[in-house]
């Protein structure tokens, strides 16, 4: 490797440029997935909106009552009430979406509590009266939220609203793409919001209702069919039936979209570099196709010889992990790289993404190194001393 040292000195330089390549695409997807794979705090799976219209007076019928009621609160939906939360001196760092519902609303939708508390005794805590707030109002301050269960809380808004908090829950997210740290909620039950402002709830009232999974077939069909018959009340009559299979697919469609145009450009990308990996280290191996056959004509092994080559390509990579580390610090410490975790330096994920990157470039230089190893390992013991 010494004698070798002016080709390997380039080499060094290219697997430096393309580690830190490397670790930047890895650590974008990385931050991606994670956030996309974060729970959502609810489940929507057999689910549905049913959207309502407006009748003349007088002409209703008794509907069905296995929905829950609730006011810009089901999930992937655009249209939020905002609370900005307060207690004693603790301010939360960000809005809280005000989720206004019926105690059914946490059935339907499953949400859980902060220790794994059931939809039902969650909702049992909304019919008393008490809030629901997620477990991350306060991370900033590193306070135990345990200890505002049954503390008032206030909002800073002009409305001035004091309330008990009845019992945590887990975060529940905007979307797929958003990150649940960023999204705090206070669950309030919509009868006692509708108390202070009766003239709200007929202007966009929401109605949702689960299936049951063995029922959940032409659910739009069928609920459809009976809305004239059994799902009207008063002057409000079911005008349409949405999945939330589909609610989901078109409120995330542009963020869906940019991730799916990121895959591709990074796919290219990745390609490009797995290519120019695997050409250098095959023209290497290629070049050394006379040394190789003289290693076997010295007595060497088909394992010795090619267990060379690729110690030689790791110590390589070795000498160029510290630098790209050293680089990716600089480059994420600089607010260069993708948030998460509300940072764009954290050491256990620069190591992880590094790491995941430099398995990569080994595994691409092993299989630049097999065929051209191969084949000048075939070739005659006679022939190789010749052409040394």
């Amino acid at each position: 490797m010494w004698n070798e040292r002016r080709t390997n000195a380039w080499l060094l330089l290219e697997l430096i440029v393309v580690s830190v390549v490397l670790w930047y695409v890895v650590d974008t997807l990385y931050c991606r997935l994670a956030t996309y794979g974060e729970p959502r705090g609810f489940d929507t799976e057999h689910c549905y909106l049913l959207e309502l219209g407006k009748l003349r007076p007088g002409t209703g019928m008794p509907c069905s009552n296995c929905v829950s009621l609730s006011l810009a609160s089901y999930p992937y939906n655009g249209s939020n009430n905002s609370i900005f939360l307060g207690y004693d001196s603790l301010r939360a760092r960000y809005i809280a979406a005000h989720r206004m519902v019926s105690p059914d609303f946490l059935r339907v939708f499953r949400y859980r509590g902060a220790h794994g508390e059931p939809p039902e005794l969650l909702a049992s805590v909304l019919e008393r009266g008490d809030v629901l707030v997620s477990d991350n109002l306060f991370d900033d301050y590193g306070v135990d939220m345990d200890t505002l269960v049954g503390r008032t809380v206030h909002s800073l808004n002009s409305d001035g609203l004091q309330t008990r908090v009845g019992a945590l829950i887990e975060p529940v997210r905007y979307s797929d793409f958003h990150e649940a740290r960023h999204s705090l909620t206070l669950v309030e039950n919509l009868e006692s919001y509708y108390q202070d402002a009766p003239g709200i709830l007929m202007d966009s009232p929401e109605l949702c209702l689960r299936m049951r999974p063995e029922s959940d077939k032409d659910v739009a069909a069928l609920l459809m069919g009976d809305s004239d018959r059994q799902l009207r009340v008063g002057n409000l009559y079911v005008r349409n039936v949405r999945s939330f299979a589909d609610i989901r697919r078109s409120y995330q469609l542009l963020q869906t979209t940019e991730l799916r145009n990121l895959a591709v450009v990074m796919g290219f990308l990745l390609l490009n570099v797995f290519l120019g990996l695997l050409g250098t280290f095959w023209f290497r191996t290629q070049q050394r196709r006379g040394e190789l056959a003289l290693h076997r004509a010295m007595g060497a092994r088909c394992g010795q010889v090619f267990g060379r080559l690729v110690g030689e390509g790791l110590v390589l990579l070795a000498v160029t992990f510290p630098v790209a580390l050293a680089v990716g610090f600089n480059v994420a410490r600089a607010g260069l790289s993708a948030w998460y975790g509300g940072t764009t330096l954290s050491v256990g994920r620069l190591f992880v993404c590094l790491a995941v990157a430099f398995v990569l470039m080994g595994a691409v230089m092993v299989a630049g190194m097999l065929v051209p190893a191969l084949r000048a390992m075939r070739v005659s013991p006679v022939e190789g001393l010749h052409e040394e």
